[in-house]
């Protein structure tokens, strides 16, 4: 390895420059790139990070009487400034969601859970209602949930991502308990919920999925103010998509007054129902029931 003095007499570039650039693009904030300009007659060396140009370090000779330097570095900046200018580039998306993460508050002194595969914050979970102990009782024999949803003068539509949630939120009659959903929803009718000995039917289709139980539920679980939550669902008993970080940062939350909370939450022993899903494989939509609600 040659010494200092000898890399300068042979005219290339000084690793401890290179160290410097190094520390010197981490320690300066939105810093993608630096680079050494020495007085040399070597080749010009740029090292990236990943694939693209930058974030990346470098040196390039630059001597006088020598234009071979000035080429090479008017090249490489022309390219940098292309390549800042494509909206295409990795470099544009990190820094994208970089500023959205860091943009808010984070961080939470709730204990790590095992079942996540994904950062809080990217870990959708669909929050649903089970109003009694006689729904709580198949759940947990079946390892299966009906979701029926009730019909609305503007019915109620479903979004792909919340019907591809992989965890899944039951919450009510005093209980609150966290599965993995596994497979796909499947569409039930009267006659399949009769099959499956489901406690309350409904003359309107619903949804079913299989559950994993999972042996290990966070202890602060049932203090999450679940109701709260679903308060945000447009129509009365429909589920609503939230992430994990949410439950952890709704945690501490009070939950909303009494009276909001009867006129959003479905009442106790309801029958709700899917009257019809759409072709549209990313949204089903519940129309306005043909009849009303036995009970009501």
């Amino acid at each position: 390895m040659l010494e200092d003095e000898e890399q300068e007499t042979v005219g290339v570039s000084r690793r401890d420059d290179l160290l410097k650039m190094h520390a010197y693009r981490d320690a300066i904030r939105r810093s993608a790139g630096a680079y050494v300009l020495f007085p040399g007659t070597s080749a010009p060396h740029s090292f990236r990070e990943f694939v693209e140009l930058i974030p990346g370090l470098g040196a390039f000779p630059l001597r006088p009487g020598d234009d071979s330097g000035t080429v090479a570095l008017r090249r490489f900046i022309d390219d940098v400034l292309l390549h800042a200018a494509d909206q295409a580039t990795a470099e544009e998306r990190r820094r994208f969601w970089q500023a959205r993460i860091f943009a808010g508050p984070s961080g939470s002194d709730r204990a790590a859970v095992s079942f996540l595969d994904r950062p809080p914050a990217d870990s959708p979970v669909l929050i649903s209602w089970v109003p009694d102990e006689r729904r709580w009782q198949w759940t947990d024999e079946t390892e299966q949930y009906v979701l029926q949803l009730p019909g609305g003068e503007e019915g109620i539509a479903f979004r792909a991502e919340e019907l591809a949630a992989q965890l899944i939120l039951l919450s009510g009659a005093g209980r609150s308990v966290i599965f993995e959903r596994r497979g796909a929803w499947t569409i039930l009718d009267e006659d399949d919920l009769r099959v499956l000995r489901y406690p309350s039917l409904s003359i309107r289709p619903g949804l079913l999925c299989r559950l994993i139980p999972i042996d290990h539920q966070p202890g602060w679980l049932d203090e999450v103010p679940a109701v709260d939550l679903l308060a945000r669902a447009p129509t009365a008993g429909a589920p609503v998509l939230v992430s994990w970080s949410d439950l952890v940062r709704r945690k501490d939350q009070a939950p909303l007054e009494a009276a909001t909370v009867q006129r959003r939450v479905p009442k106790p022993g309801r029958d709700l129902g899917l009257q019809r899903l759409e072709d549209d494989p990313g949204e089903a939509t519940v129309d306005k029931p043909g009849e009303p609600v036995p009970g009501e």
